[in-house]
């Protein structure tokens, strides 16, 4: 170790003397009172005029005359001359120096922390430089991964809310790292642990998000964002349904009538798509009931249209709508409403769901498609005794000829493709249009029929 910064530690050692007054913080006597102002200002006359090398040598005095806690600053600056000292280290590949810099830049974090944890304005002092020294830890010792998850989850537990979106990522990631080399019961113990610890931190990177949201700080959202979409990508990956679900079970058993909890597992289970188990529809309908919402209200509907219950699924995609009147998921829940009416045979009701899809977005290939559905799902509605019933599907092919031409999704094109050679099938033959006085081509008005959904409407003949 080289002898400038191996010295270090027996530096601020020096500094160790008793804690004193603030009119005496400077020493206990005349004299080191003053060499120690004088040291303090002559470091920072350097530091100010940006001379790196006399600025570090006489905050080392300082450092030798000071008492320790003569000023917090000393401390911080400190910190800010080793790096510019380790990044000429590093890149001179002296292995040695580094090492003994990354040294002296954590045991001047340690000795802040031991010093200031707490201040006036910082009640919480102490964390906030343990958040900054778990960055650096996890830069000058990688492979700690065990020690580095120890001090984040030291620093989440102590700053809570003030927790930095990069404290909050690092830990889950540091937790999945040692959770992929663990096995058997200690793997479950740890998965258990990072379950509960996925609904805690998301609590707090949804409230620094939501601080973000508030002061328009554009910067903190984005981090704030990108944070929790690792941490989703982490917990996504991280078990399966069967997996998560004995313990979220174990936590609302233990707290039955706790409602935010109710709201932080439905959460999970919304997210991984964990709907097809008994735990998921009786918490989202206690939650849902207490806070009806638009999304509460899709879920369940999703819930229900996968158990095949489609009156209760359209139900809730109704009542989405409703919830929803200008929302941004809007055009999704219409067109949900709409195909699930279309299914129950509620031809009327689709349309009427398509075109307010089209109000929103004239150009949705989706809502054709709905209205398509609508018709060909209900043509026998159109029967008129002639030529009615299989006319309903020139007028369904009209609307999914109008949705293939408005997508550039290739397997929407093929679906709505696959749909038009379904109608095709049920054209008339060329000896049914002969005997009732029609040809293929013409324009055909289809008859005015309660129940048909596609009445009055002008189409083109065609043949099978």
């Amino acid at each position: 170790m080289k002898p400038l910064y191996s010295l270090f530690l027996l530096l601020i050692a020096g500094l160790a003397l008793p804690s004193l007054a603030q009119d005496t913080k400077y020493g206990t006597t005349e004299a080191q009172q003053t060499a120690c102002k004088e040291a303090l200002s002559v470091y920072r006359s350097f530091r100010d005029q940006n001379n790196h090398a006399d600025a570090l040598a006489n905050w080392k005095k300082a450092c030798a005359i000071c008492p320790e806690k003569v000023e917090e600053s000393i401390y911080v600056d400190g910190v800010k001359f080793f790096k510019t000292e380790l990044a000429a280290a590093e890149t001179a590949k002296d292995a040695a120096l580094v090492a003994s810099l990354q040294d002296s830049i954590l045991a001047l974090y340690d000795k802040r922390i031991a010093l200031y944890p707490s201040t006036k304005s910082k009640p919480k002092n102490g964390c906030s430089v343990l958040e900054r020294k778990v960055s650096d830890y996890m830069k000058f010792r990688p492979n700690d991964v065990a020690g580095a998850n120890a001090m984040l989850r030291e620093t989440i537990t102590c700053l809570e809310s003030a927790s930095s979106a990069s404290t909050l990522n690092n830990f889950y990631q540091t937790s999945f790292k040692l959770l992929k080399g663990l096995q058997g019961d200690d793997r479950r113990a740890k998965l258990d642990e990072m379950l509960t610890d996925y609904i805690w931190i998301m609590e707090i990177a949804s409230a620094g998000l939501a601080a973000a949201t508030t002061a328009a700080d554009a910067k903190e959202m984005d981090v704030y964002t990108k944070a929790m979409a690792n941490i989703d990508e982490v917990f996504v990956t991280l078990a399966s349904c069967d997996e998560m679900l004995p313990v979220l079970e174990r936590k609302l058993a233990t707290s039955p009538d706790d409602f935010e909890l109710k709201k932080k597992v439905l959460g999970l289970l919304t997210k991984k798509e964990c709907t097809g188990n008994a735990l998921y529809l009786p918490t989202a309908e206690a939650v849902h009931a207490k806070e009806p919402a638009a999304a509460s209200a899709y879920s369940l509907g999703m819930a229900y249209a996968k158990k095949e219950e489609l009156s209760k699924a359209f139900a809730y995609f109704e009542e989405a709508v409703s919830l929803c009147p200008s929302c941004a998921e809007r055009e999704s829940y219409l067109l949900k409403a709409g195909l699930l009416a279309s299914v129950l045979k509620r031809a009327s009701t689709a349309r009427a769901y398509a075109a307010k899809v089209l109000d929103i977005n004239p150009k949705s290939a989706d809502a054709y498609m709905l209205i398509g559905d609508a018709i060909s799902g209900s043509a026998s509605n159109c029967n008129d005794g002639i030529i009615g019933t299989r006319a309903a599907f020139w007028v369904a092919v009209d609307y999914y000829n109008k949705a293939r031409n408005l997508t550039s999704d290739p397997e929407l094109s093929e679906k709505i493709s696959g749909k038009i050679s379904s109608c095709a099938r049920q054209y008339p033959s060329m000896d049914e249009i002969f005997t009732i006085g029609i040809t293929a081509g013409s324009s055909f008005t289809m008859p005015s029929i309660g129940g048909c959904p596609c009445s009055g409407e002008t189409t083109t003949v065609r043949v099978r």
